[in-house]
């Protein structure tokens, strides 16, 4: 997902109910999506200076609601203590 100044937000797949609800309430109104190519919303993220890494996010996120105290999960090794 890239968002547009002042327009709607550019994604390359549907967006999920729930992340439509939590970024409305977020943002305080409902957004709009456009639907986009991936390599074009990844080329532009990159124009902008948009350093973004979806996998990265992901496990950050699931790693933090899942486990309590540090713990790396790496794609080329396996989660450690």
């Amino acid at each position: 997902m890239l968002p547009i100044l002042g327009g709607p937000i550019a994604t390359a797949t549907p967006p999920h109910a729930q992340l439509t609800a939590w970024l409305e309430s977020k943002m305080g109104y409902a957004p709009s999506f456009v639907a986009e190519l991936p390599g074009k919303i990844a080329l532009l993220s990159g124009k902008l200076g948009v350093e973004f890494d979806a996998d990265k996010m992901l496990v950050e996120f699931l790693a933090g609601k899942a486990f309590s105290g540090a713990r790396t999960c790496r794609r080329s090794a396996p989660c450690a203590s």
